[in-house]
């Protein structure tokens, strides 16, 4: 008798402990479906905040074009350039720049203009034909003589590239195929064996360059560089020292017609050699286009 009531003991024991074990079971599990909730709850709020954000952004960016469409279609440009210029800020005046006139539209925006340039027009529009291979004088004429100011600067160089020297990695340059009078070089020595500039004057500089490229077809496009070296003359067995450098490609998903645009001021020291150099498996995939790439400095 007293065994059984012992076993009955130890069974209800064991029972009591394993309801006990379900109802602490229950209430974890109820603590995680109450945790989950809450943050799916909480995911919910900032999935709608950032809906919200996405979409006060996208009526913002659609009224600033609606703004820039309208300072297009209000301003009289009189066959001049007109462009939105709200980035140089609200103290910039026409002085500081090289644009004709600065005014605001009924709609607060501002515009800068080129006013009475329509031979910059015009000259924009025969770079970007590809079917003009030829001069004709009685407008490259007008544009060579209004771009005097551009060409007759002192200490700076411009080029565009040699289509007919595609080959290695130091990019030519030339000037003879540019009947818009744009090409120059003053006050500087352009070295034609390894198609690089020498500084002739210590002082700062603007370096720029742009390479276009055209990747066709090509599945994927591969990782290429664009730099922009230096050393100086005395030194020729020098390491060249990077100047400006960029990297892009190595994607499917990279652009089919893309360019490299490097820029900066920099001081540079008389008998600096500055020269530009693109990876040799990207030379095949050069823009033809003569007005595609160039390379240029000038003097601050």
């Amino acid at each position: 008798m007293s065994l059984r009531r012992r076993t009955e003991s130890t069974t209800d024991i064991l029972d009591n402990n394993d309801a006990n074990i379900w109802t602490n079971r229950q209430k974890k599990l109820r603590g995680y479906l109450q945790k989950s909730f809450v943050v799916n709850v909480v995911l919910l709020v900032v999935l709608v905040i950032l809906l919200i954000i996405k979409i006060g952004l996208y009526e913002k960016d659609k009224k600033t074009l609606q703004s820039n469409e309208v300072s297009f279609r209000t301003t009289n440009s009189n066959n001049g350039v007109c462009l939105p210029c709200d980035s140089l800020g609200s103290t910039v005046k026409a002085d500081d720049t090289l644009f004709d006139s600065i005014s605001r539209t009924e709609n607060g925006g501002k515009i800068c203009c080129y006013k009475n340039q329509e031979y910059m027009q015009k000259m924009i529009s025969r770079m970007m034909d590809p079917t003009i291979t030829e001069p004709a004088r009685e407008i490259d004429y007008v544009i060579e003589r209004k771009m005097k100011w551009w060409s007759n600067r002192p200490n700076s160089f411009h080029m565009y590239i040699d289509l007919n020297k595609l080959t290695g990695t130091n990019l030519a340059w030339t000037s003879s195929h540019d009947h818009l009078g744009t090409a120059h070089i003053n006050d500087m020595t352009y070295n034609a064996t390894n198609h690089s500039i020498e500084i002739v004057e210590t002082s700062i500089y603007f370096v720029y360059s742009a390479i276009t490229f055209d990747f066709g077809d090509v599945t994927t496009v591969g990782l290429y560089r664009h730099k922009i070296k230096q050393w100086h003359r005395l030194l020729p067995k020098t390491e060249r020292q990077p100047l400006l450098r960029s990297r892009f490609g190595g994607s499917s998903e990279t652009r089919r017609m893309y360019t490299s645009f490097l820029c900066g001021a920099f001081k540079l020291d008389s008998g600096l050699i500055v020269q530009n150099e693109i990876s040799p498996t990207a030379i095949k995939h050069v823009k033809k286009s003569k007005y595609a790439s160039y390379f240029g400095l000038f003097k601050i």
